[in-house]
């Protein structure tokens, strides 16, 4: 059995140019890293943060190939690295539960994920950065606890990851593409 390469299957605006249309995020449910963020209030802070809306209006709204160190300083947390850039993010818009945005892969990162994309189908994924100093902690249906985060949240970007903390943030549905 083949599966069909992942560039066939993914929704591609542009493909010389490295364009992408994707999910970016899920939201209105629990994270593997037991976070909840709700579409509203994630949408809320993405369309209040002057970074953000500057950013895209500008055409620099860039996301790095992995997240920073799990444990960096909050100064580290909130740049995006120039020397670790992968893509640009042009426009952001949901979808139900998902965030979803158009993408355009560049140097010096992207040039390394759009071949794990088209030549070795890697189904990359998306994880959202956000500083959060705003939540409450909850418990689930079986009293596990999770966190809520809450209005004002400081969105930076969302990074290309190989492992999102939803499963399903990537850029072609998980369940087709594991088909």
């Amino acid at each position: 059995y083949e599966p069909k390469p992942i560039n066939q299957i993914i929704d591609i605006v542009d493909e010389k140019k490295r364009i992408v249309d994707t999910r970016l995020a899920e939201c209105n449910g629990i994270s593997r890293n037991r976070c909840f963020y709700g579409l509203d209030e994630v949408l809320r802070s993405l369309d209040s943060s002057k970074f953000i809306q500057e950013s895209i209006a500008q055409g620099i709204w860039f996301g790095e190939l992995e997240h920073p160190e799990r444990h960096c300083d909050l100064g580290r947390f909130m740049k995006i690295d120039d020397d670790r850039v992968s893509h640009k993010i042009y426009k952001y818009w949901h979808e139900g539960d998902f965030l979803k945005g158009r993408v355009q892969f560049i140097p010096p990162k992207g040039d390394i994920v759009w071949r794990w994309i088209t030549e070795a189908d890697v189904n990359m994924a998306f994880s959202l950065r956000i500083y959060t100093p705003n939540y409450i902690k909850k418990k689930d249906n079986n009293g596990v606890e999770y966190v809520e985060k809450k209005f004002p949240m400081f969105p930076v970007t969302f990074d290309a990851v190989k492992t999102p903390g939803y499963e399903d943030v990537r850029l072609c549905d998980p369940k087709t593409y594991a088909a």
